[in-house]
């Protein structure tokens, strides 16, 4: 019985740190875009290579994203803060 219960307990420690990691990661990501799109970036790249409505599109998701994230960063499980990282690729 108890090694069920400790069982249960890492499997619900491995989930919540999972969830954790891919918040942290999808977070991480979000302001990584917010300085390459601004407009004083030391990387270049996107404004160098990008054309001007690609770049509109990614602000806009990005906004989204973040509103998303606000929204729902407690709640949200691990699969979809990572296909919401995915969708920004």
């Amino acid at each position: 019985m108890a090694d069920d219960r400790l069982k249960s307990i890492s499997t619900f420690e491995f989930a919540k740190h999972a969830r954790e990691e891919a918040r942290n990661v999808l977070e991480g990501y979000l302001y990584r875009l917010q300085g390459l799109l601004a407009d004083d970036a030391e990387n270049t790249a996107i404004h160098d290579f990008a054309k001007k409505d690609e770049k509109a599109r990614l602000k806009k998701s990005l906004g989204e994203t973040f509103d998303w994230l606000q929204d729902n960063a407690e709640s949200a499980d691990e699969a979809t803060l990572k296909q919401k990282r995915q969708a920004l690729l």
